[in-house]
């Protein structure tokens, strides 16, 4: 702390990517006048919407007419995707060929698995493991709506995952639990995402795949959104202009 609070102080402007960030930076005693929020984004041209790639999802026996529903990321004891699998049997009865895919792993990656077996879901929940990086986007473009189920506390108060904009460029509608440091930069619908807490989280899913039209528009205001407000060629012009002015002054 006394390391941070000396190089917050002595810099000429900080850059912080979220409200609460900023908030911690002044609680160091630096004026907000020199604190930017600059949010994270993503790049439009690389995560773009596309065609599904369904010899893609055959490698992990995915039919053309499944539903895909989407989590990518470190799977942490906090990911919440237990709440998804236990969920995941009642949306079976309205939907039977819909599939999660989890593409990722980590700390929690063997308990899931167990849970999965124990829930009988294990063949309609697919773990992909670590996959390269160049393959996400046609993942994301393979999906019908992408999930973030994670689950509130001192770790995950405050983030801005940045999944979370490739899933949105992607033109795919997200599923989210309402994260205090996510929720002022994606407001809701008009961002592509619906924000559900835990306990209802799998009945929001539901729905959706229960509204085609629905889920079409919300596609629609992601893909717009991001190119309009966090593509990260606009994110890196507007830093490279603060940076400039506090130079100059």
């Amino acid at each position: 702390r006394l390391i941070e609070r000396a190089v917050y102080r002595n810099s000429a402007a900080v850059s912080v990517l979220t409200p609460q960030l900023k908030a911690y930076v002044a609680s160091y005693g630096v004026p907000e006048s020199r604190i930017q929020v600059q949010p994270a984004g993503v790049d439009t041209e690389l995560f773009s919407c596309g065609e599904r790639n369904d010899a893609l999802l055959a490698q992990w026996g995915i039919g053309p007419a499944s539903p895909v529903l989407l989590f990518m990321g470190t799977i942490y004891k906090f990911s919440g995707l237990d709440s998804v699998i236990r969920g995941f049997p009642a949306l079976l009865l309205k939907h039977p060929d819909a599939r999660l895919l989890v593409v990722g792993g980590g700390e929690d990656d063997s308990r899931l698995r167990r849970l999965a077996q124990d829930q009988g879901v294990a063949d309609q929940v697919i773990f992909t493991g670590v996959l390269a990086y160049d393959l996400l986007p046609d993942i994301i473009r393979s999906s019908t709506i992408c999930l973030n189920p994670f689950q509130l506390n001192d770790i995950t108060r405050d983030i801005l995952p940045t999944k979370l904009f490739q899933y949105l460029a992607c033109g795919k509608p997200l599923v989210a639990t309402p994260l205090p440091g996510t929720a002022p930069f994606l407001s809701g619908e008009a961002h592509g995402v619906v924000y559900a807490e835990l306990p209802e989280f799998m009945s929001a899913v539901t729905e959706l795949l229960e509204a085609p039209d629905r889920l079409e528009q919300l596609g629609l205001r992601a893909r717009r959104a991001m190119e309009a407000d966090y593509d990260w060629r606009k994110i890196a012009e507007n830093l490279a202009t603060w940076m400039r002015d506090v130079v100059l002054v």
